[in-house]
Order: structure tokens, then C-alpha cells, then sequence
């Protein structure tokens, strides 16, 4: 029963780390995408995009690793 009950558990570990590298690879694609949305924009606007992603990124950031 003990057994059975570890490796139950070393599965749910292993499922939850791929799901963590999961969302973080379309964390990641999702950052790539803001920085070429920001490339894109005029200087005047930069700035006030940048504020507004870094604030998206740490919301996100902390989202998947809690």
C-alpha cells in the first residue's frame, strides 16, 4: 500500500513539473510577443508600454510559480 501510495505521489510530482515547464514556455513565447509588439511602437509610447508589460510580467511570473 505504502508503495503504491510513493509512486502515486512521484507521478503527481512529475505531471505537476511538466505542466511548470509547460506554462513556462508559453510564458516565455508570451514575453517574446510583448517585445516585438514593443519594438514595433513609436518611442512616445515605449515607455508607457514598457510600465504596463513589466507589470504583466510580474503578475504572471508570480502566477505560475506559486
Amino acid at each position: 500500500m505504502r508503495n503504491l501510495m510513493i509512486k502515486y505521489i512521484i507521478k503527481i510530482n512529475t505531471i505537476n513539473q511538466i505542466i511548470k515547464i509547460a506554462a513556462f514556455k508559453i510564458l516565455l513565447e508570451l514575453l517574446s510577443i510583448f517585445s516585438v509588439k514593443i519594438a514595433k511602437t513609436p518611442t512616445k509610447d515605449r515607455k508607457i508600454n514598457n510600465i504596463i508589460d513589466t507589470k504583466i510580467n510580474r503578475k504572471l511570473m508570480i502566477m505560475f510559480f506559486i
